[in-house]
């Protein structure tokens, strides 16, 4: 039985379903950080490889195959100044849009347009102040996420906190909790590295198997405790 299952069961509901296909979409491979992790290899010499006009086309297909939700990705996607161009046509198709943001372009003057165009926001923290400068590389990049989080807050919008495990975070996993706690965020994303691009170079930075369980165990742990305080994390 599946931990989603077990919780819908506790509330007597009905398991929501999306009935239909998600999609990550890299809408750039350009990005200002550099981060250990990358999958698209992405870094601010990278490409749009498809124009506004082409992504507009591929729509139609995209939903009459029953795509139901994009995830907006990159590369960093807030660098495409159409993004929001590109939201609008999904929304207008009736997708359902989540942008996933190093958070370091969101501000206080573009906030509630992104609050108004998306319908999640997951913003890239991999670690306490000085794990997450050097695993992103660049320093300060750490205290603008959190910024662009508390923007997103202060425009109706909730964004949550996506991790990414490895060896070089891992020491942070258990903060990343009390981070969530502290921050009033209502998600926690954590991933796993992903083996292409600068994930497939730094192989050697993915944890073992025993502590994936560990760490697994301890987010199954954790999401009961949520749901026994009433807490909506």
């Amino acid at each position: 039985m599946k931990t989603s299952e077990v919780f819908f069961e506790i509330e007597n509901k009905k398991e929501r379903q999306l009935n239909g296909s998600i999609i990550i979409w890299n809408f750039t491979n350009r990005c200002n950080l550099l981060c250990h992790h990358c999958y698209s290899k992405a870094d601010a010499n990278g490409t749009d490889t498809l124009t506004f006009e082409q992504i507009k086309n591929t729509i139609p297909p995209m939903v009459n195959a029953g795509v139901k939700l994009v995830i907006f990705s990159g590369g960093e996607p807030l660098i495409r100044k159409d993004i929001f161009d590109i939201a609008a046509q999904m929304k207008k198709a009736g997708i359902i849009t989540y942008l996933s943001t190093n958070g370091m372009y969101i501000s206080d003057k573009n906030a509630q347009q992104i609050v108004d165009t998306f319908n999640y926001i997951g913003v890239s923290i991999d670690g306490t102040k000085e794990v997450h400068d050097y695993f992103r590389g660049q320093k300060g990049s750490y205290q603008k996420a959190i910024e662009g989080i508390k923007h997103i807050q202060n425009a109706g919008g909730n964004a949550g906190i996506r991790f990414t495990i490895t060896k070089e975070t891992k020491d942070s996993f258990y903060a990343m909790f009390d981070l969530v706690e502290s921050l009033g965020a209502n998600k926690l994303y954590i991933s796993h590295l992903v083996y292409s691009g600068r994930g497939l170079d730094n192989l050697e930075i993915d944890i073992s198997k025993d502590e994936r369980r560990e760490y697994v165990e301890f987010i199954i742990d954790k999401a009961f405790e949520y749901y026994k305080d009433g807490r909506d994390i």
